[in-house]
């Protein structure tokens, strides 16, 4: 009857927990994000995401990896840094991603033709919560003068 009990607790802590992510929203600070061309072939794109937590505790956010999309084509994988969000506060972070042409030619094409790109983020944080690892996808999409 106690592990029972002890398993409900820790079920119901661990829900709510998830629960406060819910309350977290990312944007990215076009100002302060930045495109390169380290090579005739490759364009570098370092993401300053703006991570806003509308809820009262603070919000870890671990390493992130995941998936940019350009304009609806695979561009390749990328990741950011890890952050902690305040309550009721704002914190940013540094993501990264290189679209090699010989890898991702749509998407490398998208980002040198001149103009207005929607760049999509899809992945997993793997955010650790005592013995357990708890995967919470996302997608996020903005769109990006390059």
């Amino acid at each position: 009857m106690v592990l029972l009990a002890i398993v409900a607790i820790t079920a119901v802590s661990i829900a709510y927990y998830v629960s406060q992510y819910d309350n977290l929203s990312v944007d990215v600070d076009k100002l302060q994000s930045t495109h390169s061309f380290p090579s005739p072939d490759t364009v570098k794109l370092r993401l300053v995401l703006e991570l806003t937590n509308t809820g009262s505790g603070d919000l870890y956010v671990p390493p992130t990896t995941f998936d940019m999309h350009v304009d609806g084509v695979e561009a390749g994988p990328g990741k950011s840094e890890a952050v902690t969000v305040p309550g009721g506060g704002k914190a940013w972070t540094t993501a990264e991603v290189t679209v090699d042409r010989d890898i991702a030619p749509l998407a490398y094409l998208a980002l040198v033709d001149i103009g207005r790109d929607k760049i999509t983020l899809v992945g997993e944080a793997h955010v650790d919560v005592g013995l357990f690892t708890l995967d919470i996808p996302f997608e996020e999409s903005f769109y990006m003068d390059i």
